[in-house]
């Protein structure tokens, strides 16, 4: 019912689970994953904006003390000497002693400060992401381990030990089966633990990406140029 109202559709029926939970998780580059997160994820695109935000003020805050050039114009008729008069002024106020520099410096901070933000946006999701990324790296082997040669080497010795209680019990005690299902039991818990682990990976590292796919046929293409994002103006 929590996911039906997600999606906008609280009537929505429960459905059937479709799908396996051991079927071949996707395949992630680490650094093609890496470059899309710390250049089109929405806290860069916004960190961004705000840089942009903070030098179109600079730029405002150093033009205000450049006051607009004023300009009227008259014209009137003189009856006594019968001839148009024309008038014209042209005027501007000189700031002589507020040149609103302490708006100028405080918009110039802003720019640092942004850029400041835009590098610490950055940083955690490169740490978010690693982080995600070693998970997801840790229990895809585990699971290929597990799954290709531990689990049937296992079954395997746990079914020749019940054919040798049965056919040699004098040499076999019961005990040994017991043993022998419990350790294989564990290693089908490590091996259930190890596809939720790869998954909540492969769900996290989509996350922090912002894939609208976790399979990825083609990486998307991505901006040719890091927006410029220094300190100055």
């Amino acid at each position: 019912r929590q996911l039906a109202v997600a999606l906008g559709n609280p009537e929505m029926q429960p459905l059937d689970l479709s799908g396996r939970s051991d079927v071949v998780a996707p395949e992630y580059d680490y650094a093609s994953l890496l470059t899309m997160a710390t250049l089109q994820h929405t806290d860069i695109l916004d960190a961004q904006n705000r840089i942009s935000q903070a030098q179109t003020n600079y730029v405002l805050q150093t033009r205000i003390p450049r006051s607009d050039i004023q300009v009227n114009n008259s014209h009137q008729f003189d009856n006594a000497t019968s001839n148009y008069q024309f008038g014209l002024q042209v005027g501007m106020a000189i700031p002589v002693s507020d040149y609103n520099q302490g708006n100028i410096r405080s918009a110039r901070a802003q720019i640092v400060s942004s850029n400041r933000s835009l590098e610490a946006s950055r940083y955690d999701i490169q740490t978010r992401f690693s982080e995600a990324y070693g998970r997801y790296e840790l229990n895809l082997r585990l699971v290929k381990s597990l799954h290709d040669a531990v689990i049937p080497n296992l079954t395997q010795a746990y079914q020749g030990t019940v054919q040798r209680y049965q056919s040699e019990p004098e040499k076999v005690s019961f005990s040994d089966i017991v043993v022998s299902q419990l350790n294989l039991s564990q290693v089908l818990q490590n091996y259930l633990q190890a596809i939720e682990g790869q998954w909540q990976a492969v769900v996290d590292i989509g996350s922090i990406v912002q894939l609208d796919d976790l399979y990825l046929e083609s990486p998307p293409e991505l901006p040719s140029n890091e927006e410029k994002s220094d300190d100055s103006p």
